[in-house]
């Protein structure tokens, strides 16, 4: 099983210079230390400020029992540093390396067979996701391949931007992504879904976009189709009246088959009278997602002389805050774009203000849940079964397919979410790498 340490860190002289006083496998150590790279490289928002990860004792107890142990003596000997602050049930302990060892990262393997198996054994619930959506699981195999050292280059090209930028934590941020870029090449594939949102987490959809034009299945050249500000188009369906008909046939998305426990925990009565009284209220909004959204909103800002950045990547980071983040936050320089937003678009601020009364995270859940029916359950399902020989992944909101069918599957895309959807979203596509020529490949470094 491969794992990941700063490449200056020798584990095993420090331990034969400095024997632990208690009973150890080197390959626990190996574990705990690849833990500050691994886990933020598979969930971003880990990464705390300075460069501290939250490592959860219970998690960390199921492992190894005898885990404080090992950090304590990695603590003593100038390995990592902890903050030392916790609150039960809200904070855990937060690690990081000391300065010295702020080195780029270097893979490990670990063979202690308790740890390895451990390690690798799945939730029954992830065990029922890889066999119900095996027609995704399947595709994840030896045919996967990058060119592992044209997204090397790129990592590095794109470390040295963030070091010229002064941004924060530059070197934890490149060795984040190169445990990902580096388990892809290893073939140390993963597939779980989020019981929460049921979306699916695969190292495709954590690897830094950038990296995409590296990656091919055999000789398979890849698209990626997704839908054109995904977030924004589904959030269409909370101002149709048809969304909160409970009598709807089961192939529409409702809100009581997408999520029957927000009919519990919301006003939902509240909202749906709320839209049926307000539909000639949300006509420009629905214009402006269906046709081309940031330009449209960057023609509303100049209409309108909202002193606001207009690219693309300042409309999404307002709109990823007006649907996102608490009704509280409002005021103050940060709240600017939402203010905004609240200005050009009362009525669809107050439905969106009202589905997170009960908690702002309950809008994105309904969201996400409503994207991974379409996209697993419709979608790809569709796809599959009509072309069961092609190699075909999910990317949240998007889907990877074989380049020369991509007309084919961005029309089944259409069809699948206008039955589920009620309308059909703008589509986008890129190709990704170009396979080498049969008889080569790519050249790529010992690791």
């Amino acid at each position: 099983m491969i794992k990941f340490l700063p490449k200056n860190l020798d584990l095993k002289e420090l331990l034969t210079n400095n024997p632990p006083d208690f009973k150890y496998h080197i390959d626990h150590f190996v574990h705990l230390c690849s833990l500050l790279y691994e886990l933020p490289a598979k969930k971003k928002d880990s990464l705390r400020k300075g460069g501290f990860v939250p490592l959860h004792a219970h998690l960390l107890k199921k492992v190894n029992n005898k885990y404080k142990r090992y950090f304590n003596y990695l603590i003593k000997h100038g390995v990592i540093e902890c903050d030392n602050s916790y609150i039960v049930g809200e904070k855990s302990k937060c690690y990081r390396y000391t300065p010295k060892y702020h080195d780029i990262i270097r893979p490990v393997y670990i063979t202690k067979y308790t740890l390895t198996k451990n390690l690798k054994e799945e939730s029954r619930f992830n065990r029922g996701m890889c066999a119900k959506y095996n027609y995704l699981h399947k595709w994840f195999n030896d045919g996967l391949c990058v060119d592992f050292n044209g997204a090397d280059e790129k990592l590095l090209e794109l470390y040295q931007k963030d070091l010229d930028a002064k941004k924060d934590n530059p070197l934890h941020k490149f060795n984040v992504n190169y445990v990902n870029l580096i388990k892809l090449h290893k073939k140390d594939f993963y597939f779980t879904v989020d019981s929460t949102s049921h979306r699916l987490h695969t190292i495709l959809t954590k690897i830094k976009k950038e990296l995409r034009p590296n990656i091919y299945y055999k000789s398979v050249q890849l698209a990626n189709i997704d839908i054109k500000s995904s977030q924004p188009a589904l959030s269409l369906l909370l101002f149709e009246s048809s969304f909160y008909n409970t009598e709807l046939k089961q192939e529409r998305v409702s809100l009581k088959n997408i999520d029957p426990q927000l009919t519990v925990t919301l006003p939902i009565q509240s909202i749906a009278d709320y839209v049926n009284a307000n539909q000639s209220k949300f006509e420009e909004y629905r214009n402006l997602v269906l046709n081309d959204f940031y330009k449209g909103m960057a023609g509303l800002f100049k209409q309108h002389e909202v002193n606001m950045a207009d690219d693309e990547k300042s409309i999404k980071k307002m709109m990823y805050m007006v649907m996102y983040s608490s009704n509280k936050f409002l005021g103050g320089n940060q709240g600017l774009p939402k203010r905004v937003f609240k200005k050009l678009f009362p009525e669809v601020y107050e439905v969106f203000k009202m589905y997170k009364s009960a908690g702002h995270e309950k809008l994105p859940i309904l969201l996400q849940k409503i994207e991974s029916k379409l996209v697993l359950d419709k979608v790809a399902k569709t796809i599959s079964k009509a072309e069961p020989g092609m190699p075909l992944f999910t990317i949240h909101d998007s889907l990877v397919v074989d380049s020369n069918k991509m007309d084919f599957c961005k029309e089944i895309f259409r069809k699948e979410s206008l039955k589920y959807l009620g309308f059909e979203p703008q589509l986008h596509h890129d190709l990704w790498g170009i396979p080498p020529r049969e008889g080569m490949t790519y050249s790529t470094l010992a690791i």
